[in-house]
C-alpha cells in the first residue's frame, strides 16, 4: 500500500516571466482583480510548467503535457491523490527552498500520475510515464532525474547526499505532519481509495505502513530545512501517526 478542459489560448508573444520563460508557453484564463488565476488547477500548471518550460524545447507541448497530468488526478478513484496532493507538495517546495526546480516540478507533476491502489508498480509506471511524455521535450538530464525522482517516492529511501530527493519525499510526505484536522481528512480519503478492502484487511495493510513510517520518522525525520522546523515537523507527524494508530486499533 503507498504511504500516501483548460484552454489553450498563449498570452501575447512580447510577454515573457521574471525568470526570462515567455508566457507563450504558460496557459491563460480568466484571473482574479489581483492577478492570480481563479482555476486552481490551470495555476497548479502554471507553477509546474515555468521551470519545466526553462529546459524544454517546445514548452508549449510540455505546458499540454503538465495539462493532460495535472488532468489525469481528477480521475473518479482518487479522493487523496489528487491535484490537492501536487499543489500541498509545490508549496512546500517552495516554503523549504523558494523555488521549483525544474525536475523536481517534474516529479511532482509525475510521481501519482500512474495510481491504481490494486497494482504495486505505480512509481515505476508514473516514471515510465514520465519518461514517454518529457522525453524529447526536455533535457535530458532533468528527464532522468524526474524518473529517478518519481521511483523514490515509491519507499521514500533516499540515498546519502540526494538533496532533491530528499526534498521531493519531504514534501511527499508533509501530509503528516499537517494539522491534525488535515490529516484526518487524508486518512479518510486514502481509505476511500481502499474501499475494495475489507476492514481487516485495511488495518492490516494501514498497520504496517504506519510502522515503517513511524520508525522511518523517528530515526531520521525531515530532512530539509533548519534543525528546529524539521524536528516539529518530525514531532507533528509521529503525532498524527500515533493517532491515527490507536483510531485503528479501536
Amino acid at each position: 500500500m503507498p504511504d500516501d478542459a483548460m484552454p489553450d489560448d498563449a498570452m501575447p508573444n512580447d510577454a515573457t516571466s521574471g525568470d526570462g520563460v515567455s508566457d507563450d508557453a504558460m496557459p491563460n484564463d480568466a484571473t482574479s482583480g489581483d492577478g492570480v488565476s481563479d482555476d486552481p488547477d490551470l495555476a497548479l500548471v502554471r507553477r509546474l510548467v515555468r521551470p519545466l518550460a526553462a529546459v524544454a524545447s517546445r514548452p508549449d507541448v510540455v505546458a499540454e503535457v503538465v495539462r493532460r497530468t495535472v488532468a489525469d488526478h481528477h480521475a473518479p478513484h482518487r479522493h487523496y491523490h489528487t491535484p490537492e496532493h501536487l499543489r500541498e507538495m509545490v508549496a512546500e517546495v517552495e516554503r523549504l527552498t523558494g523555488r521549483l526546480e525544474p525536475a523536481v516540478a517534474g516529479a511532482i507533476a509525475f510521481h501519482d500520475v500512474v495510481y491504481d491502489p490494486r497494482r504495486i508498480d505505480n512509481e515505476v509506471a508514473s516514471a515510465a510515464r514520465a519518461r514517454t511524455d518529457l522525453g524529447g521535450e526536455v533535457d535530458d538530464d532533468v528527464v532522468a532525474t524526474v524518473e529517478r525522482l518519481v521511483v523514490v517516492t515509491d519507499g521514500h529511501d533516499i540515498a546519502a547526499g540526494d538533496v532533491l530527493g530528499a526534498l521531493v519525499v519531504d514534501a511527499d510526505l508533509w501530509i503528516l505532519s499537517s494539522p491534525p484536522q488535515r490529516h484526518d481528512r487524508y486518512v479518510h480519503d486514502v481509505r476511500a481509495e481502499y474501499a475494495h478492502l475489507d476492514d481487516a484487511a485495511w488495518r492490516e495493510g494501514r498497520s504496517a505502513v504506519l510502522d515503517r513510517l513511524w520508525q522511518q520518522l523517528a530515526t531520521v525525520g525531515y530532512r530539509c530545512g533548519g534543525e528546529e522546523d524539521r524536528a516539529a515537523r518530525t514531532q507533528r507527524a509521529l503525532a498524527n501517526i500515533d493517532r491515527e494508530r490507536t483510531a485503528l486499533e479501536a
